[in-house]
């Protein structure tokens, strides 16, 4: 399977989604959407001749987001007109699924070089009357609805922070949290590596800073907000005359809900756009780029819609499960603050420290443009990742009908290039040397033109343990060994140097098989060995 590679990651600074309020609410969505591909195409000398496809998000495909908004964006852009595009919409989880599935076509061999995002105009949906006034996503299909009754979102976060023994301060303290890391991030500039200023057609500018946070948000300050989803509660649906009420107890008829979510602690809503550019290795070696992380693995899960929030946690489990890894593989998790109770179930059933999720803020304080947020999340983690110089990072977000999507990322340069595999045989330690997975029989053959004229103090070290063991055994090669950042040797480490006698006492003590691997400019170790 061919690996796909993130080039770029770029986005729209997020606006107040109100209409006549925000600063890109008079922007046509598909406009919007074709500054981030102007910006990110130019920043990278993106041939778009060669694109394969175009991949975007959108949610609310009606109006001037419908009539496939990515085609419409990338020919605004002035991209070339062979750049075939196709706009999807897994409603919030949109814009994980867009990068996704342009991945999975460049994994499969068939397209080399693809382009996904999403965009999202809330101050234009929000003036949009839906049909038969409904307010669900069930559409008004009554048949559909005796089946599975799906509450809105913030009323279903409330029925989950009620079953699941989440307090009103639990979900307000999360969201301070969430503003006091925002703040931090904008004020020590960690956004600006995405952020493409947006300038109006005159060449004016329009935006170029994050609108909606709200610094001085306080506990004081939440304890006076009203909770605002019992007031939808006697509501009528639509034109049927059902309330979220009586939709509710469909489902749930003893349930008491104990609403806690009010406008500081959910998502903000914002207008946003984002954009990546994805490669085969192959393509971005001619292209002259140096792809900024390989797609480890993706996963999207479905489970109960009328709960509907519940599916980042499964999401994150089979994306893990996929690249085999545990939860402490990964670096920086982001999981989309749809509402504070879903950051804090991910938290808690993952059993993560928090000081590893949403390190930069989320939705609650920066806001939630629905389908360009999961494009906006993947690179707000690898700009994380390469500014804290980690390795691995997991997102995946809560969507309508009860679905969550996921992606891990590795920065690119930490994929496994040598590998030392020291094997309990008959009572004597056999070495094998790999590189690039693949086998050298003997240490003599390797050509030295392979390696970099420069070696880094790393690749010395390394070099001097397999020069302790002067035979090489032939071996299969053992595909698919990821060492990550969890098992990165410190403390076999001396001046920069492996120290010896502490590698060989620890595959002394593994008693089975041990695995030494070069991985990037890292070294770690996996014990036993595992193929």
């Amino acid at each position: 399977m061919t690996d796909a590679y993130i080039i770029d990651a770029a986005r729209t600074p997020r606006g107040i989604g109100k209409a006549g309020k925000g600063a890109l609410s008079e922007f046509h969505p598909s406009r919007l959407l074709a500054k981030v591909f102007e910006g990110i195409a130019e920043r990278n000398s993106l041939n778009t001749e060669d694109i394969d496809d175009v991949v975007v998000g959108c949610s609310s495909q009606v109006g001037k987001q419908g009539s496939c908004v990515g085609r419409m964006a990338a020919l605004d852009a002035g991209w070339s007109e062979n750049a075939s595009a196709v706009t999807l919409d897994r409603f919030c989880g949109s814009g994980i699924t867009s990068v996704n599935l342009a991945a999975a076509n460049i994994m499969s061999g068939m397209d080399e070089l693809c382009v996904a995002g999403g965009v999202e105009m809330m101050s234009y949906t929000a003036t949009l009357v839906p049909e038969n006034n409904n307010r669900t996503v069930d559409g008004g299909n009554l048949h559909l609805r005796n089946l599975h009754p799906q509450p809105h979102q913030g009323i279903c976060a409330d029925m989950i922070a009620t079953l699941e023994g989440f307090s009103r301060e639990d979900v307000d303290a999360l969201a301070v949290e969430s503003q006091r890391r925002a703040k931090h991030a904008i004020d020590n500039g960690y956004f600006d590596k995405s952020l493409i200023p947006v300038f109006n057609d005159d060449g004016t500018l329009a935006l170029d800073r994050e609108e909606f946070p709200r610094p001085g948000t306080t506990m004081a300050s939440l304890a006076e907000l009203r909770t605002v989803f019992d007031q939808f509660m006697n509501a009528p649906i639509d034109d049927t005359g059902e309330t979220f009420d009586q939709l509710v107890k469909r489902a749930y008829p003893d349930l008491t809900i104990n609403h806690v979510h009010h406008a500081g602690n959910s998502s903000g809503v914002v207008d946003g756009a984002a954009a990546l550019i994805l490669s085969s290795k192959a393509y971005a070696d001619k292209a002259g780029w140096k792809p900024r992380a390989r797609i480890r693995a993706i996963a999207t899960v479905g489970g109960d819609p009328t709960l509907m929030l519940n599916e980042p946690v499964p999401a994150a489990r089979k994306a893990l499960a996929r690249a085999g890894m545990t939860t402490n593989d990964i670096d920086l998790f982001e999981v989309n603050e749809a509402f504070s109770v879903v950051a804090a179930k991910f938290i808690r059933d993952l059993e993560l420290d928090p000081e590893k999720v949403n390190v930069n803020g989320g939705a609650m304080a920066l806001g939630h443009p629905i389908a360009a947020t999961g494009s906006i999340l993947i690179g707000t983690v690898l700009d994380e990742l390469e500014r804290r110089d980690l390795t691995t990072g997991l997102v995946t977000m809560c969507t309508g009908g009860g679905m969550a999507p996921a992606i891990i990322i590795d920065l690119a340069g930490n994929e496994v290039t040598e590998m030392l595999l020291l094997k309990r045989d008959d009572g004597r330690m056999k070495t094998y040397l790999y590189r690039s997975n693949l086998l050298l029989a003997e240490l003599g053959t390797e050509n030295p033109a392979n390696r970099e004229a420069e070696k880094s103090p790393q690749q010395i070290a390394y070099d001097e343990i397999v020069a302790r063991y002067p035979s090489l055994y032939t071996y299969p090669p053992c595909y698919g060994i990821r060492p990550s950042s969890s098992n990165l040797v410190g403390e076999l480490m001396a001046r920069d140097k492996i120290d010896v006698t502490a590698v060989e006492t620890l595959a002394a003590q593994c008693g089975e098989n041990f695995c030494l691997a070069l991985v990037g400019n890292k070294i770690a170790t996996l014990c036993p060995a595992s193929r």
